[in-house]
């Protein structure tokens, strides 16, 4: 906190009023970088919601990467600014325009931010280290037991599918889609019985 009053040529206490302290701060700035990676982002609203979400999944993991390091400090239900909220608007106006229920569209929205924010996560971790992290503790967990008791994931631990691929994203968000999907077909049938 000293180094970045030192930094604006203010006093400590003047950083003090405005963050209880240095992970807020670093939230702060975290959110100020991520802001400015998906503000480049251009969701549109001509499309079907499927496309919409995609592009919506895809600008806010790579965003998310944008800020390195400082991503640990974006959390789910962090106070994402402005860019985000006209991007989720946009994407929840194509959901509700597609016949998509509010309720369905604000939890497919919630579990899409979940998602792609542990992928980018993944991702920067992977991309700092030899290996990701999800090898690393299967490896680990395995090391630790009989590894003959558990021959699938023994297997997979020689050569496990990169989880902070974009092809995991991809994967990723087309299950949420597929699954809302089928939850307002099947709300749809519901309503008409």
């Amino acid at each position: 906190m000293q180094a970045v009053a030192d930094l604006l040529g203010v006093d400590r206490s003047a950083i003090n009023n405005h963050f209880a302290n240095k992970d807020a701060l670093l939230m702060d700035v975290a959110l100020d970088v991520f802001a400015e990676a998906f503000a480049t982002v251009q969701i549109g609203t001509r499309r079907s919601w499927q496309d919409v979400c995609r592009k919506y999944a895809r600008g806010f993991a790579d965003s998310v990467i944008a800020t390195g390091p400082l991503a640990q400090h974006l959390v789910s239900g962090a106070p994402f600014q402005g860019t985000v909220l006209h991007a989720a608007e946009a994407m929840l106006g194509a959901m509700v325009d597609g016949d998509i229920d509010s309720d369905t569209a604000i939890r497919m929205l919630a579990l899409l931010n979940n998602v792609c924010l542990q992928y980018a996560h993944d991702h920067i971790a992977a991309s700092a280290a030899a290996q990701g992290p999800l090898l690393t503790a299967l490896r680990q967990a395995l090391a630790e037991r009989d590894a003959d008791a558990f021959p699938h994931l023994a297997r997979i631990a020689v050569d496990l599918p990169d989880v902070s691929a974009r092809t995991q994203l991809d994967m990723s968000v087309e299950i949420i889609i597929g699954g809302t999907e089928a939850l307002a077909r099947a709300r749809a049938s519901h309503a008409t019985r």
